[in-house]
């Protein structure tokens, strides 16, 4: 199955038969189905061309245009052109968008909606030319597959996922992406984002040290990340957490890391994960405070640090197996309280 979807124009003078050439350019990609963009007066043309090619109705289909010359109008309209190719069964990458002729706003409108929407490739008619007319018997008919442009539009959408903190969607995206349809800027990109969003994954996962081995490996040369380079003290810090994590103990920055790591899940809308944070949050405060101010351990309490008359019934919060006192965080606070 292969569609064609074809701009048609009126032709740049009086005498020029712009039919000639696009019967050619259609008999050359020998479509299953042709859609013909129109204008208002060059209509014609496009039923001059389906009659020469003997096209009944389940052959082509002609889509005219309210406008030859509102580039954004045109898009849209070519837009439910390829809709109408979907319905009739054909994939994004059976179909062929030639923009020989045409308006510049019609053959713009073309690439950018086939662009949009995945096509196989984009074609357009060369050869000699005279007085700018490519010459009759001298056609050459090129086609470019756009996944160069398919795979720059993959990069902006990584790097915008980026922004919104979706770091594992980003790296899927860059992985997946065919390097070698990019320039070497955007190469360099690719290869130092993915280990910038390996580094902010690793630090959403509270592996601090990962993040560390990520982020070295990363030159903040492009604009388009340098907004995610954080300052010396920033570094320091993390480390510092990650060692305190590692440690075992719980420190005000630890607290406030996983506080703000709760923040970003609740913007990302992973709600259970942002509880379980806030959850953690609140325990880590309560077992830092008791630590600190009273030098008690919420995992093996010792008795003889609580006054007699405040222990309640806290020894009946005895691991049997241990025999150590262990308590959570609601007994926590009321043991702070």
């Amino acid at each position: 199955m292969k569609a064609i979807i074809i701009t048609v124009g009126t032709g740049s003078r009086p005498d020029i038969d712009i039919t000639k050439p696009l019967v050619k350019t259609i008999k050359n990609s020998h479509p299953d189905f042709t859609a013909f963009i129109v204008s208002e007066g060059s209509r014609q043309y496009a039923c001059k061309i389906a009659n020469e090619l003997s096209f009944d109705n389940s052959k082509h289909e002609i889509f005219e245009l309210s406008t030859a010359e509102d580039l954004q109008q045109i898009f849209k309209e070519i837009n439910n052109a390829f809709r109408a190719l979907y319905k009739r069964g054909f994939k994004s990458d059976e179909i062929e968008a030639d923009y020989t002729s045409g308006t510049k706003a019609m053959t713009g409108g073309l690439v950018l909606s086939a662009i949009f929407n995945s096509c196989a490739s984009l074609k357009y008619i060369t050869g000699d030319r005279k007085n700018g007319i490519v010459q009759d018997g001298t056609e050459r008919f090129l086609a470019v597959p756009p996944e160069g442009i398919f795979s720059r539009r993959e990069l902006q959408f990584g790097l915008r996922l980026m922004d919104e903190m979706r770091f594992v969607s980003a790296l899927e995206i860059f992985k997946n992406i065919n390097n070698s349809l990019l320039d070497n800027y955007d190469k360099d990109l690719i290869y130092n984002v993915m280990p910038l969003a390996q580094a902010f994954i690793s630090w959403d996962r509270f592996d601090h040290f990962r993040f560390f081995s990520e982020y070295d490996k990363i030159k903040f040369d492009y604009n388009e990340i340098e907004k995610f380079r954080i300052n010396k003290s920033a570094q320091e810090n993390i480390l510092k957490i990650g060692k305190t994590i590692k440690s075992g103990c719980i420190t005000q920055d630890v607290i406030i890391d996983i506080y703000n790591n709760a923040a970003r899940r609740f913007i990302e809308g992973k709600f259970d994960d942002t509880l379980a944070r806030l959850y953690r949050v609140a325990e880590m405060l309560a077992q830092l405070v008791l630590k600190k101010e009273f030098q008690i351990e919420t995992g093996d309490v010792k008795i003889d640090k609580i006054p007699k008359d405040k222990r309640g019934n806290i020894e009946s919060y005895s691991d049997d197996r241990s025999g150590k006192i262990k308590i959570g965080l609601k007994r926590s606070f009321v043991l702070l309280n």
